[in-house]
């Protein structure tokens, strides 16, 4: 793996010259106000006149709610099934309640870009795998990892099977460390973010050379090919598993004595990191 000299203290100097301060998100609260300034306005408008600073919302809910949440589209069959905060959240997502727009112009793999080169090189990722972030919309990206050749990875020392499901989480605690950006939504100014998982970029390549004409043939000629009726590939989270099916006539004790022989003859002739490519016998 490609080993990386960069310091804490190196990457918090990096941080302090380029770090802005992230927005503010919205609670209960905040989509409760919205409900009542929206069930205000609308009353008022429909009434032609200002009503007392000091009326109850209840009331206005009471007297007006049920009218009010069904000229916006609201299910009203369902007013009793949430709290009042629910109906301010249901404006706020339909964007009927005008609010400043803090969602930033610059996207923010363009603006922390230097910060994001190092956090990735914090990572120490292996020379089989890369990181790609995707930004089509300022401040919601998507984390994506990338294998581009998948028989070389799998020979890829020193790292163990949970490895690449881990990287998501690491990285976005990196994220939050040195840049400081609160995660939620970006129209708050908040950084939105997704795990698109895994892409092998040969992988059907792979399973037509690799697996079919090379690794299936290899156990039905091994010392348990008389044994085997099927063998299953199946492929989670970017790591492939071979489970063998026996036939009827196959006998266990027989079996188990050629097990470890074609387990270090598979090895030593595909290279393949145990922890990543493992045989169910």
């Amino acid at each position: 793996m490609k080993k990386i000299r960069l310091t804490e203290d190196d990457l918090k100097r990096i941080v302090s010259s380029v770090l802005t301060e992230a927005g503010h998100s919205l609670g209960s609260d905040d989509f409760l106000d919205i409900y009542f300034r929206s069930l205000r306005n609308y009353v008022e408008d429909k009434l032609d006149i200002n009503l007392p600073k000091n009326l109850p919302m209840s009331y206005l809910h009471n007297k007006f709610g049920t009218e009010f949440l069904g000229s916006i589209g609201y299910d009203v069959s369902k007013i009793r099934n949430g709290g009042l905060y629910t109906f301010g959240r249901y404006i706020y997502d339909k964007n009927l309640y005008e609010i400043p727009d803090l969602q930033p112009e610059e996207k923010f793999t363009e603006e922390f870009a230097k910060i994001i080169s190092k956090i990735i090189e914090m990572l120490d990722l292996p020379d089989t795998v890369k990181i790609v972030l995707e930004e089509e919309v300022p401040y919601k990206v998507n984390f994506l990892v990338v294998i581009p050749n998948y028989d070389e990875f799998l020979k890829t020392p020193d790292v163990e099977e949970h490895y690449l499901r881990m990287l998501y989480s690491k990285f976005m605690k990196l994220i939050e460390r040195y840049i400081g950006v609160e995660i939620g939504d970006p129209k708050l100014g908040q950084l939105s973010s997704g795990d698109l998982g895994i892409t092998i970029e040969d992988l059907n390549e792979w399973t037509k050379y690799v697996y079919n004409k090379k690794i299936k043939p290899f156990f039905k000629n091994s010392e348990l090919g008389g044994d085997i009726a099927r063998i299953k590939l199946t492929i989670n989270y970017g790591l492939p598993k071979l489970d063998m099916s026996y036939k009827r006539t196959s006998r266990y004790s027989s079996r188990r004595d050629k097990q470890q022989q074609v387990m270090t003859d598979f090895k030593d002739t595909f290279g393949y990191n145990d922890d990543l490519f493992r045989i169910v016998f």
